[in-house]
């Protein structure tokens, strides 16, 4: 049995549900937010990325789930400006240790879930000067996507 309501009881119904500070309606036009999530070197000399907002947030939460899981700092402090400041050695460590945990294993699933992190972890390490040890004839595809991440990624020297 479907319910048919009036649209603008739906409307209210989803704005209570969305709460004031999630539904557009109640933005306030003139306070600042920010577009993107710098990542930038620990000193702040070079930006390593520059994602969108939302990209940049949810590839922090997923860097630091990873680095919880396997008992490691990643090197990725969210900052006062709105970004993130990459310690380029703590971050390489981490970039490898999660690299080395995806070639230990031939768990498809695992490859899947780690994939867009390792990639775009990865190409911020070289973006800032570092390097992963790599062992391609373990990797079994696992990096195939770089060339692709590495031109989406592209940062300003």
């Amino acid at each position: 049995m479907r319910i048919k309501m009036p649209k603008r009881r739906v409307r209210r119904l989803i704005r209570s549900l969305a709460g004031p500070q999630q539904h557009p309606d109640f933005l306030d036009p003139s306070e600042e937010r920010p577009l993107s999530y710098p990542f930038e070197t620990e000193n702040r000399t070079k930006t390593i990325w520059d994602p969108a907002l939302r990209v940049g947030q949810i590839y922090v939460s997923i860097a630091h789930s990873a680095g919880h899981l396997l008992g490691l700092p990643t090197g990725v402090t969210p900052n006062e400006r709105g970004g993130a400041d990459v310690d380029i050695q703590t971050f390489q460590a981490f970039t490898q240790r999660v690299y080395d945990t995806c070639c230990s294993t031939n768990n498809f699933i695992m490859h899947d879930l780690m994939r867009g992190m390792l990639l775009a972890s990865i190409v911020m390490l070289e973006n800032g000067g570092g390097t992963i040890t790599r062992t391609p004839e373990r990797e079994a595809g696992l990096l195939d996507s770089h060339d692709l991440y590495r031109r989406g990624m592209w940062a300003e020297d």
